[in-house]
């Protein structure tokens, strides 16, 4: 079973980029709750409304749903909204069951308002008993023994505080709110229910998740219960045994990844993903963790990217959903995407919105030369991509990519022309502390013994690489620059000489 997690938040004006849009969750093609019109567009086959408030039914307000959806669907709620054409209405009420494809929903009545009904559904199928309850104060006793044992509660987490925000009539007595997450956790956790995720959050949390997920992780260990906070468009995958987060949303401050913690590995990538220059190199660097596009890319976080810039590889990377994003948004998350305002005003303008996508890197220990087709924007299919080996390269580009090596500070591609340099005889030159690292390849020339090198194999290959880098050594100290490497940084330049 795969739950989408597609609006967290309540009917608030506050927002945030993991908790942008109104109550909604897809299990596999049933939508439960359209806080939003755009959830629409996922076609569902069906729609479960637990209660007829804005923020769970958008159509409430305006008494409309768009007309190219009309017919597509069928909706079932506990009650009917007044003035709305749609012909696919069902209102069902507790005993009613409904069948759809391989599960079978159940209807049980929550408390939570006094002026309109509300319902929790408990979904059953594929081995699965999972209950999305909507916004709620309590499920009455008399219910309680059909809802034990759950596999997964998703529920009401306006509230961080014990007790929530209860009301009662003075003239009827009714309560009607929402309970507090606590309370929710001790009650679920009394019933057996083995995961709960909290989601239609208010201002508390949306202002500060991590804070949050802090706090409900503490009160997790009391009850030793599984509990998580959802982000907007995080998608599980539901088995008897665990539920695994396949995908997450863009977090402010801190970003949690958008992709499987455990990634499929396939033969290769089908297709590499450009960027303008240093972007890939810090996003294989770990310093950036997010990329902005105008265009909305579909993309399986699933499937590995080939990470170009230039005519440089830098490994592999996975690309999540995206998040639309405004200027505000922009702001907020521009220590993680690192586009400066001039590169977007450069490249879009000031156009919004834009879509950000998070990202995971898995960089090779040393970057490969490709050459790609010129003009390429964003992505180009694997079979144009042309990985190039050193001695492919002219010595032109030898020498480009030698510099560009010093530019991007990359140990292992300087490494790598360096061996090609003395390959062709190269004269290498030394310019920074990235030429004179192969100074600390020998740590200690007192102890060193060439004569024990030469008994194995192995030992012959560095007694090579030794014997070129003392001629390098050499070179330099023909050049009166002296060595720098601790065991050589207190002599003289004619003792080191007289070392050498």
């Amino acid at each position: 079973m795969k739950i989408r997690m597609l609006g967290t938040k309540g009917e608030i004006e506050e927002f945030s980029p993991i908790h942008k849009k109104q109550s909604g969750i897809l299990i596999d093609n049933m939508l439960f709750d359209v806080g939003e019109p755009v959830y629409l567009e996922y076609n569902p086959k069906i729609v479960f409304i637990t209660h007829l408030h804005p923020d769970h039914a958008f159509f409430v307000k305006e008494k409309k749903i768009p007309e190219e959806h009309h017919g597509k669907f069928y909706i079932v709620a506990p009650e009917k909204v007044e003035g709305l054409q749609w012909e696919d209405w069902k209102v069902i009420k507790f005993g009613e069951d409904s069948d759809f494809c391989d599960y079978t929903i159940t209807p049980f009545p929550t408390l939570h308002s006094k002026k309109v009904k509300s319902l929790a559904y408990l979904v059953e199928g594929k081995g699965l008993r999972v209950l999305y309850t909507g916004d709620m104060i309590w499920l009455k006793k008399k219910y309680h023994d059909q809802l034990k044992n759950l596999d997964l509660v998703i529920t009401d987490g306006s509230f961080l505080r014990k007790g929530g925000m209860i009301r009662k009539d003075k003239k009827t007595g009714e309560v009607y709110g929402h309970q507090g997450i606590p309370d929710l956790i001790k009650f679920f956790s009394r019933l057996g229910a083995k995961h709960i995720i909290f989601t239609h959050f208010g201002t508390e949390i949306v202002k500060d998740h991590k804070e949050a997920e802090r706090k409900v992780k503490e009160l997790a260990k009391e009850s030793n219960i599984d509990v998580r906070l959802a982000k907007d468009g995080i998608t599980l995958n539901i088995t008897k045994k665990k539920i695994e987060s396949l995908q997450g949303e863009v977090k402010v401050p801190d970003i949690e990844p958008i992709l499987p913690k455990k990634i499929i590995k396939v033969e290769g990538p089908k297709r590499g993903l450009y960027l303008v220059p240093p972007h890939a190199r810090w996003i294989a660097q770990g310093k950036k963790t997010i990329v902005v596009k105008k265009k909305k890319f579909e993309i399986d976080p699933r499937e590995p990217l080939y990470l170009i810039e230039d005519n440089i590889c830098w490994g592999h990377i996975f690309v999540g959903e995206a998040i639309e994003i405004g200027p505000k948004d922009f702001k907020q998350l521009q220590d993680k995407h690192l586009v400066s305002d001039e590169e977007r005003k450069k490249w879009w303008g000031e156009e919004f919105p834009l879509y950000a996508y998070n990202v995971k890197a898995e960089p090779w220990a040393k970057p490969r030369i490709v050459e790609i087709p010129k003009g390429i924007q964003t992505f180009v299919d694997a079979e144009n991509i042309k990985f190039k080996g050193f001695k492919e390269l002219s010595d032109q580009d030898l020498e480009v990519y030698h510099a560009y090596a010093h530019k991007i500070k990359s140990l292992d591609l300087h490494s790598e022309i360096l061996n090609e340099f003395k390959e062709r005889n190269f004269i290498h030159p030394y310019s920074d502390w990235l030429d004179r690292l192969p100074e600390l390849l020998i740590s200690d020339w007192k102890r060193y013994d060439p004569k024990e090198l030469i008994k194995t194999k192995r030992g012959k290959k560095i007694l090579g690489d030794d014997h070129r880098i003392v001629h390098a050594w050499w070179k330099l100290l023909e050049k009166g620059k002296t060595l720098k490497s601790e065991q050589f940084a207190k002599f003289s330049l004619t003792e080191q000489r007289k070392i050498i």
